[in-house]
């Protein structure tokens, strides 16, 4: 984690710095994380920190259910809709069966002209690739919270839905 921090921290320049780089990238964008294996917990955790930390719409799609449905949408240009930032997480451990849908998830989104990023772990056992992982996606979603002018750590509309449970609760 320490490495991370050493990569990802506040004072490496964005020049340098690939959570800044990918929060540049997503500024307004609406943000699909995909991933699959060991990475299944992983990308739903970007998700819900795109969501609470940078208050945008993120939403999460898991290999390789993603090969089943929404590559149908992938064709579909979205005038005046939403304007799509795809971030594929891939662990390095992924099965042969795996991997080969992440190819071919890259190739469908080509053909589609969707925007994407593919996000390769860094090496090293499971638990290594999920933590470093994690805590870049934690980065990013706090340097897009920055670049949006956001507040971070403060969530009024959860603190209001639990607010309104407990009035309904009474």
């Amino acid at each position: 984690m320490d490495r991370q921090t050493a990569l990802l921290g506040e004072e490496v320049p964005l020049s340098d710095n690939p959570a800044k780089q990918l929060a540049s990238e997503l500024l307004n964008k609406t943000v699909v994380v995909v991933s699959g294996g060991i990475f299944t917990g992983v990308g739903r955790r970007w998700k819900s920190q795109f969501n609470e930390n940078s208050k945008i719409w993120a939403f999460f799609e898991e290999l390789p259910e993603l090969l089943h449905n929404t590559v149908e949408a992938f064709a579909v240009r979205l005038d005046g809709g939403l304007d799509p930032g795809v971030v594929l997480l891939q662990p390095e451990t992924a099965n042969s069966n795996l991997v080969e849908r992440y190819a071919v998830t890259v190739e469908l989104l080509k053909t589609g002209g969707v925007p994407f990023r593919l996000i390769a772990a860094a090496a090293g056992s499971p638990l290594t690739q999920m933590l470093a992982m994690l805590s870049f996606g934690d980065w990013t979603s706090y340097y897009l919270a920055l670049l949006r002018g956001a507040e971070p750590s403060a969530t009024p509309a959860i603190e209001l839905g639990k607010e309104t449970l407990a009035l309904l609760r009474k």
